[in-house]
Order: structure tokens, then C-alpha cells, then sequence
């Protein structure tokens, strides 16, 4: 609905850039790669320094498997004179890095954005890109740097995504005490997000601790707040330690869907 409005309000101003940019992000969202680049490319012809719109065209490159069309975009935006516009690179870099499964160069292009963000005093940046940097190096079995990594990202930005994946590296590194305070304090948020993150991640620590029935509980109370496909993930990974395949599977193509 989102797209269908932002096109009819792209229509009646054509030359309108936010207007037709929206239209980009919302193809993009919505997963229709070829008209989001179509998209973008009409904002870049009005306005060639508009960031989001290489976002859109980059993400959407990505997503078709046009790699080099993707890597061609992000070089576009880092020459952008704005510090906004070689971030946004950046980002688009250790994206398709990890897309690629190239995780030693994703972790190279993390440290020298966190670098950049430092110097530009972001620090919600520098916390983003900690807790990636922590996934990864969770993921490469460096539970040690994972951790450290994770406690600095909570440190440097309070954001809900930036906590939950902290907080989530650090009970899959064997630290669950360390992401205690920060279940209690998500839980005690008045919000539905943070409290469905608080859910997660409470599923996330007994399903650690071998309590798969529990922790099939708590992902339930997830999805009771919001059908969301990180909940619908947790179901059948909840599932599958039960041994209950075919409700595995059924949450693993929900959350596909």
C-alpha cells in the first residue's frame, strides 16, 4: 500500500525527489529490485547527489546478484563531496562483503568505518557497526572478541537493534549474565519493540541453556506482540531442538514468506 501511494504521489509530481524516492525505498522493501533501480535511476537524473537513492539502487543490485553493478554503486556514493554519502558507501561495502561471505574483509571495512564514525563523533554509528562486527566474529568462533566487540557496541549507541544484538552474541558467546541488565531494562520499556526484542532474547537464552520448551514460550510471547520473521525464525529454531520437524519447517517458510 506503502508503494501503490508513494507511486500515485510520484505521478502527480513527477519531478519531485523525495516523492519518487520514497517510491524507490518502498520497491525496494517490498522486493521488486528491477522498479526500485528504475526508481532511482529517475531521482538520479533530477538530482545525482541524492544518497538514499543510491541506497535503494544498490540494495536492489545486491538483492538481484548484479555484484558488480551493486560495487559500481557504492563507489558512485563514496564520491559524493558528504560525509553522510561515504558512510552510506561504506555500509553498502560490508553489506555486500557479507552477502559475498567474505567475512575477513567485512571485518577489514568495519574497523575502518567504526574509524571514520569515531572521528566524526557518530556514536550510534560506531555502535551499529560494533554489534556487526561482533556477529561476525561470534560466527568465525572468536567468542572473546565477539563479546568484547558486543560491550562496546552497548556502550557506544542505545539503539533497540544495537542492544538486542549485542545482547543475543553475547548468550550465544556463553555470557548470558552480561545480557541480563539489558533484558530487564528492554522489558520494562512501555514500547512493543523493545519488549519483543526482551521476549527474543529471553527465548534465545534458555534455548542456550538447552530449555527448548521454555524457550519456545517466550518466542510465542514474541509473536503475540508482533508477527515479525526474526520471531518466526526463533519458532523453528525453537521447534527443531524439540524435535518437531514439521513445525520447524512450516515457521522456517513463514518467516521465508
Amino acid at each position: 500500500k506503502a508503494l501503490a501511494t508513494g507511486l500515485r504521489a510520484s505521478e502527480i509530481y513527477p519531478t519531485n525527489v523525495i516523492r519518487r524516492n520514497n517510491a524507490a525505498l518502498f520497491a525496494m522493501y517490498v522486493g521488486n529490485f528491477d522498479q526500485a533501480i528504475t526508481l532511482a535511476n529517475d531521482v538520479l537524473q533530477i538530482n545525482p547527489e541524492r544518497i538514499k537513492a543510491y541506497v535503494a539502487m544498490g540494495l536492489a543490485h545486491l538483492a538481484l546478484g548484479h555484484t558488480a553493478e551493486a560495487a559500481a554503486t557504492w563507489d558512485r556514493l563514496a564520491a559524493l563531496p558528504s560525509a553522510d554519502a561515504k558512510a552510506d558507501a561504506a555500509s553498502g561495502r560490508i553489506d555486500m562483503a557479507l552477502f559475498e561471505g567474505r567475512d575477513r574483509d567485512a571485518l577489514a571495512l568495519l574497523d575502518a568505518a567504526i574509524a571514520q564514525d569515531r572521528e566524526a563523533k557518530n556514536l550510534t554509528s560506531v555502535g551499529r557497526r560494533l554489534a556487526i562486527k561482533a556477529d561476525v566474529l561470534l560466527a568465525q568462533g572468536n567468542r572473546a572478541a565477539a563479546v568484547r566487540a558486543a560491550r562496546e557496541a552497548v556502550a557506544a549507541g542505545r539503539e533497540d537493534g544495537i542492544l538486542y544484538t549485542s545482547a543475543k552474541v553475547m548468550i550465544e558467546a556463553g555470557q548470558a549474565a552480561a545480557a541480563e541488565p539489558i533484558i530487564v531494562d528492554m522489558d520494562n520499556r512501555l514500547e512493543n519493540e523493545p519488549r519483543i526484542y526482551a521476549a527474543l532474547l529471553k527465548g534465545e537464552s534458555a534455548l542456550a541453556e538447552g530449555r527448548s520448551r521454555e524457550a519456545l514460550t517466550h518466542f510465542e510471547t514474541a509473536q503475540k506482540l508482533a508477527d515479525t520473521w526474526l520471531g518466526r525464525l526463533s519458532l523453528g529454531r525453537a521447534y527443531l531442538a524439540l524435535g518437531a520437524f514439521p513445525e520447524a519447517a512450516s515457521e522456517f517458510d513463514r518467516c521465508l514468506a
